[in-house]
């Protein structure tokens, strides 16, 4: 409502406004999209991790090519792979949501002047567990934040361009964890990072 307001403003009196009020209703119109997307992003980290579905048989290179539809036009020259991935018994919704944050995540964080290549591939498995590796060749994270990057609202990166709320990885941890499952990250600066998460087959 307030957003709709002031852009109601801005178009009744942009004739009438100077290049400082212009600027000031800019600044308020994206400031209230902006909490908007936060309050969204609350109700969806507090939701994050409660199921209503049953589990199901999931092919994981069904979900990858779903994945893959959401980029091929922001990111055409991007590079997004993926092996032969294994069919896993899960909740669809939540698992999907892993892969589609850390592939946003992934393409979000890429180098300016490097096409964005993102490989997922399972590392490791057992009779009851699974673990994914999603890499990316993208700006890396300094050793000293590997660990924050969980964190609720944390942002790393204070490149304005760049947007997010940083709640991102927050929510694919918490799915991970609800699952009974558990994730990392390897990184280095410069020289992308590989998120890991292993959970129940």
């Amino acid at each position: 409502m307030i957003t709709s307001f002031l852009t109601q403003i801005e178009k009744k009196y942009n004739d009438v406004l100077d290049e400082k009020g212009k600027k000031y209703i800019f600044f308020a119109v994206d400031g209230t999209k902006r909490m908007k997307k936060i309050i969204l992003d609350i109700l969806e980290f507090s939701r994050a991790g409660k199921y209503i579905d049953e589990k199901e048989s999931i092919d994981l290179n069904d979900i990858m090519k779903e994945i893959k539809g959401f980029y091929e036009n922001e990111y055409p020259n991007g590079k997004f792979n993926y092996e032969n991935l294994p069919t896993i018994v899960s909740y669809r919704s939540p698992i999907f949501q892993i892969f589609h944050n850390l592939v946003s995540n992934a393409f979000k964080y890429s180098k300016e002047n490097l096409n964005p290549e993102i490989d997922i591939k399972v590392v490791n498995q057992s009779k009851k567990d699974i673990t994914f590796a999603v890499q990316d060749n993208g700006i890396g994270i300094e050793k000293e934040y590997l660990e924050k990057i969980f964190v609720l609202f944390q942002r790393l990166q204070s490149n304005e361009e760049i947007k997010g709320s940083g709640i991102g990885l927050a929510i694919v941890k918490k799915i991970v964890e609800s699952l009974n499952g558990t994730i990392w990250v390897e990184s280095e600066k410069d020289f992308g990072s590989t998120f890991y998460f292993k959970i129940p087959k």
